[in-house]
């Protein structure tokens, strides 16, 4: 007989274990064995009848034989079944999952159509009885690829009527991921922007879609903003042009060229939009192509987007030694001034130093001016110190106006007698009857009792006191 295997797993060489039921079966085996050898069987092999032990050891040992057999056949059996089970999950699951999908995509589409030419409606969010459809707010990207510009429209306007917002967005993206085409993307821009809805409620829905569809096609994005006069004109485009300008500026550059706007106050936002994508990829570009610009709005819009990218991708010591290096004229001005906001916003006294310091002309006294204003709002008593120490000529009368208007709410009198520091008569009178002004709406006692025991000339004393309100 063949070793047993135990339970741990090793070769046991006796013939059976005592949990059989069965008592020293390999001492009854060897007794019979012994008898044969003696001549229990004569050589006729004309069989006596055996005794009762060795036909129990025989029929014990068919047994376990048969059970081996039947384990060995049946744990075969389970093998095989888990590796077909196996095969089967591997592969039939994904083809059941599919076919499913599929199913389930054909079901919404049937039902959009059916609605569609039921009730006029597209919609596909609903069964073909009316109904609301279980998985309207689950439309995966494969299924709205295959929607028609009327079902997509649909499909749009059932995204934004969804109240919770969470499902909106999912809707939204999985949408964006489907769009396919001008046509489609199209039918979805005008569903989402149809009813008179602007900027600020679907503002980041619009960019996110208009990106999209620049990808694909900017040319075509680009006609469908100069269709509309409003909001999307201007936005539409700077963000279509965005994107356009990092993967070809050559041809963005060209198609903002070639559509300025008629406003030459205003000037042309397109190029904006070519800028403020290629602040992203070529910083150098995009501050040329600003530099260039009519001077207008949109010019000192692209000169803000630039001088924010220099900040974050090279720092301000790269951004100061940018400005610093333009041309003498309107343009370096302005940016000199959007710079000092900016080193003020950060560190209002190392901007102060820095803007006392600039050479005399006709930039320094506003730079001045807005590095004060910027430290007077959150350090009042510093930036007047500061202020105080410089000389009292004309070239800081600018900085000293400002002053006093920005503490004035806080105290008046103080602002007021800032006011008297002016060099310029004229314009030392107007700002502190301004200054009077303000306080008489907010206080009209108080300001009223100040005026009377005043220094002001008696013209304008006369002036604020007999002053009616309103």
């Amino acid at each position: 007989m063949p070793p047993f295997r135990g339970e741990n797993g090793e070769i046991n060489e006796t013939t059976v274990s005592r949990s059989n039921g069965v008592d020293d079966c390999s001492a009854v085996a060897g007794k019979t064995r012994a008898n044969s050898q003696e001549g229990v069987f004569p050589p006729s092999r004309e069989k006596e009848p055996l005794p009762f032990a060795a036909y129990r050891l025989m029929f014990l040992q068919h047994m376990l034989t048969t059970t081996r057999k039947k384990t060995a056949l049946i744990a075969s059996g389970w093998a095989a079944c888990t590796a077909l089970a196996f095969w089967a999950g591997t592969h039939w699951r994904g083809e059941n999952s599919d076919a499913t999908e599929r199913a389930k995509r054909a079901a919404l589409l049937q039902s959009g159509l059916n609605t569609g030419e039921a009730k006029g409606s597209g919609r596909i969010g609903q069964t073909p009885d009316g109904s609301p459809a279980k998985d309207a707010a689950v439309i995966g990207a494969k299924a709205i690829r295959e929607l028609t510009p009327e079902q997509t429209a649909a499909r749009t306007k059932e995204i934004f009527a969804m109240e919770d917002m969470q499902q909106r967005t999912e809707a939204f993206l999985e949408m964006l991921k489907g769009l396919h085409g001008n046509e489609q993307i199209s039918a979805a821009m005008e569903a989402m922007t149809e009813n008179g809805y602007n900027n600020r409620e679907r503002g980041r829905e619009f960019s996110m879609l208009m990106t999209r569809w620049a990808k694909e096609d900017p040319e075509t994005a680009l006609a469908w903003t100069q269709k509309h006069g409003d909001w999307r004109n201007r936005w539409g485009a700077q963000t279509a042009l965005a994107v356009w300008s990092q993967n070809d500026p050559d041809k963005a550059v060209a198609w903002a060229l070639a559509h300025p706007n008629k406003d030459k106050e205003e000037g042309n936002h397109n190029m904006v939009g070519v800028i403020n994508g290629l602040t992203k990829t070529n910083l150098d570009l995009a501050a040329q192509l600003a530099q260039n610009m009519d001077r207008s709005n949109a010019r000192g819009e692209a000169m803000e987007r630039v001088l924010e990218q220099f900040f974050k991708q090279r720092g301000p010591d790269a951004a100061k030694e940018m400005v610093m290096g333009l041309p003498d004229g309107p343009y370096k001005n302005g940016a000199l001034g959007r710079l000092a906001d900016r080193l003020a916003d950060s560190d209002a006294k190392s901007a102060a130093v820095w803007a006392a310091a600039l050479p005399d002309g006709e930039a320094k006294p506003g730079v001045v001016a807005q590095v004060v204003d910027e430290w007077a709002g959150k350090n009042p008593n510093d930036a007047g110190n500061w202020l105080n120490a410089l000389p009292q000529t004309a070239a800081m009368d600018e900085s000293r106006e400002r002053f006093a208007f920005r503490v004035q709410e806080k105290d008046p009198e103080a602002a007021i007698a800032w006011a008297g520091t002016i060099t310029d008569e004229n314009r030392r009178n107007k700002t502190s009857f301004r200054l009077v002004r303000e306080w008489m709406s907010r206080e009209p006692d108080s300001a009223k009792a100040w005026v009377r025991n005043s220094q002001l000339p008696a013209d304008m004393k006369e002036r604020l006191i007999n002053r009616r309100r309103g």
